[in-house]
């Protein structure tokens, strides 16, 4: 099988890569470790986390359209005691070399 294609946007801030991709790949990036940070739906983040205890919403209120939208983040590693979104934006290892990798669906 080969892997979704991963589609780049080139966006003007330092320390930040962002990747557009299908939700269920989203999920599944953020269960493997492969992403820092992923915005979906709350009901693709609800469908397809199940229940994984080391993930977690850092944000649930975007008011995007007439969907729930939810940040996700791994809970354990670089990520353990990170409960906001400032907190995840404010952590020093974001670097152009070493960007935060956020993907979307």
């Amino acid at each position: 099988m080969n892997a979704p294609p991963v589609l780049p946007a080139h966006i003007q801030i330092p320390a930040l890569e962002v990747w557009f991709q299908r939700a269920s790949d989203v999920v599944r990036k953020l269960r493997y470790g492969d992403i820092d940070l992923g915005i979906v739906g709350h009901d693709m983040y609800a469908e397809l986390a199940d229940e994984d205890e080391d993930l977690i919403v850092v944000h649930d209120a975007l008011e995007f359209g007439h969907c729930k939208l939810a940040l996700g983040i791994p809970m354990t590693g670089k990520f353990a005691g990170v409960n906001s979104l400032e907190a995840l934006c404010s952590m020093p290892q974001w670097t152009p070399e070493t960007p935060l990798r956020v993907v979307t669906g």
